[in-house]
């Protein structure tokens, strides 16, 4: 019977019960996430893995070594199916590697069949005095080499995606890459190196006994969302690894009672120096986050100054070009009527230059308002509380087609409404929903020239969609990328009515948001007309 040595025995067990213990922590957190399940499969793998390699170890003749050895290879063919899969779902690239997953899932369970069922991947075993050793025939070419493509493959996808990442999930995926590293370099050394050199895997089980780096690292990565640094991880296990190994050092390989107190001495300063170093790591951390923080805030405050700057410059804009038309002709007309002009003019003349006051002022209100909107719902703020209530869009339709019907008829354009009989009512505002047809219908027939507009209502699953087409001037594509935002006109648009505000639209879409609606907009190009499509949820 060969013998093994205890320290085998240990590890073999506790890797079992680590693993387990792993896979079932990382299940009970999250059962229906993707990447938990794929993280549990792992572990459970893992455990058979190294069981069956116990076994293989432990095992005292020919035939039972090779039984639990092609047993140890076909769990761990199975391993590799859930570890492609975990990174692909991890970084969302199951749509893109849709074909290549199809192969690797085809080729983890053929390769599971073959290890166990034939002699493709392990011919023989020959017992030695220290061990077992494998006879690896052809089909280890092509365990190996998926091995290694799979690796390399998770270590590619894992670092090209790197840098799209939140600073969380860069951390995270620290956390995966460094297990990862530690498992891939362990198996390189002593499950691929040492047999092709000593023609032996005598050193297999430092190999299989790595994994559960890999496995713990990437089961904190999962689980924990405040994450410590992996700078302190690294330096912690450092200093930790290199106390264990003087400890048993001391406690087993030394005799002498001099040299004993000797190498204790070493060891306490060389906790002492561990101590400072993962202090001073710690500090370096601090300092990163402090300057990562103000520079956080630095862009904030660049940012805000940036949009204070657009909003003043909007403001210019909107001052230069909208208010100074109605305060001249206000101005103008009442400098007038200061000096007695007006008592000259007929009556008739004089009702008609009150009127063009009226209209100017009402124009310089309305634009106030506008911009007064404008501002509160840019800055994340609402319009006056809402007064929502059961309301009906068709006869808020209807007034507001009676409002604006002697501007299509002054125009020579029609104006359509169509609507099932029996539509059900939206809770809404009455009084914005009602500004927000009139503004799109009014907008529809100013920059209509020949045609009109049709109106539609229709019931869309649990929405209400009010369809208004004109057959105007209609929308380029760039025009319509800035159409829903402040202040913003399309050339066109700002030659054909020169008046509007660029705040229309927007006020619309905010209003619109606030009734867990949307807008939207279509048109095929200029002079081809423009739909809007208003959709408001019914309950």
């Amino acid at each position: 019977m060969i013998e093994i040595p205890l320290i085998y025995k240990i590890f073999s067990f506790l890797i079992i019960i680590i693993s387990f213990w792993l896979a079932f922590w990382v299940y009970s957190v999250n059962r229906k996430s993707k990447i938990n399940q794929l993280f549990s499969l792992m572990a459970i793998s893992v455990v058979f893995w190294i069981t069956f390699y116990h076994f293989t170890i432990t095992s005292s003749t020919t035939q039972s070594v090779l039984f639990w050895s092609k047993l140890a290879y076909g769990a761990v063919s199975i391993f590799y199916i859930p570890f492609y899969f975990f990174p692909i779902y991890f970084l969302h690239l199951e749509k893109k590697f849709r074909y290549l997953s199809k192969i690797i899932l085809f080729g983890g369970i053929s390769l599971f069949l073959i290890s166990i069922f034939t002699n493709l991947v392990i011919k023989d075993v020959v017992l030695k005095q220290a061990g077992a050793d494998l006879i690896f025939n052809k089909g280890s070419i092509v365990f190996y080499g998926m091995a290694i493509f799979l690796s390399i493959l998770v270590v590619f996808l894992l670092v090209r995606n790197y840098f799209k990442f939140s600073f969380t999930k860069k951390i995270k995926v620290q956390y995966l890459l460094i297990g990862l590293f530690i498992w891939i370099l362990m198996n390189f050394i002593f499950n691929m190196i040492f047999p092709l050199l000593r023609d032996s895997v005598q050193y297999a089980e430092f190999g299989n006994y790595s994994v559960v780096f890999f496995l713990a690292f990437t089961a904190y990565a999962i689980v924990k969302k405040e994450l410590f640094d992996i700078k302190i991880v690294l330096t912690s296990l450092f200093v930790t690894l290199i106390a264990i190994l003087l400890s048993f050092d001391i406690l087993f390989l030394t005799s002498d009672f001099l040299h004993q107190v000797l190498k204790l001495l070493i060891l306490a300063a060389f906790l002492c120096f561990g101590y400072f170093l993962i202090k001073s790591v710690l500090n370096e951390i601090e300092r990163i986050k402090e300057l990562e923080h103000l520079t956080l805030k630095l862009e904030k405050a660049n940012a805000r100054l940036k949009d204070l700057i657009d909003i003043k410059e909007e403001f210019l804009h909107i001052t230069s070009h909208q208010l100074r038309t109605p305060l001249t002709a206000i101005r103008g007309m009442i400098s007038m009527w200061c000096a007695g002009d007006f008592k000259k003019m007929p009556k008739k003349d004089r009702n008609e230059m009150m009127k063009r006051i009226y209209l100017s002022t009402e124009r310089l209100n309305n634009i106030t308002n506008d911009m007064i909107d404008a501002m509160e719902l840019e800055g994340g703020g609402q319009l006056e509380q809402h007064n929502f209530k059961q309301v009906s869009l068709v006869k808020i339709i209807q007034d507001t087609i009676e409002t604006l019907k002697t501007n299509f008829d002054k125009n020579n354009l029609y104006i359509n409404f169509k609507y099932p009989k029996k539509l059900p009512e939206i809770q809404g505002d009455e009084n914005y929903l009602s500004q927000i047809f009139l503004n799109l219908i009014d907008n529809a027939q100013k920059y209509t020239s020949k045609g009109g507009v049709d109106i539609n209502i229709k019931k869309e699953n649990n929405f209400l969609v009010c369809e208004i087409a004109d057959t105007g001037m209609g929308v380029s594509k760039e025009d319509k990328k800035c159409l829903f935002k402040k202040f913003s006109r399309g050339k066109r648009a700002e030659q054909f009515y020169i008046s509007g505000t660029g705040l229309g639209i927007f006020i619309a879409k905010k209003v619109i948001e606030e009734h867990n609606g949307k807008i939207s907009v279509f048109s095929e190009g200029k002079n081809k007309g423009t739909t809007f499509k208003v959709y408001l949820p019914i309950r």
